[in-house]
């Protein structure tokens, strides 16, 4: 009787083991997919700031010029 106890005890715990191994590599494949993601918004970020430096160093330029063309 105690060697069956054993037993279903081992088939349990190999069946929770089973499914929290499969929970696991599901959560590592979530966590991969949202750091991604982050880090291509974290790029999109710096690229758009980039840009507006950009256009604010433009604007910059023309007020200078627009004033120093004034009379």
């Amino acid at each position: 009787q105690a060697a069956d106890d054993a037993k279903a005890e081992a088939k349990d715990a190999q069946s929770k083991t089973a499914l929290l191994t499969a929970s696991f590599s599901l959560y590592r494949e979530q966590v991969a997919r949202e750091y991604i993601h982050r880090e291509v918004m974290r790029e999109v970020e710096d690229r758009l700031t980039a840009a507006i430096d950009r256009l604010g160093d433009r604007f910059d330029r023309w007020v200078d010029q627009r004033d120093k063309a004034k009379p």
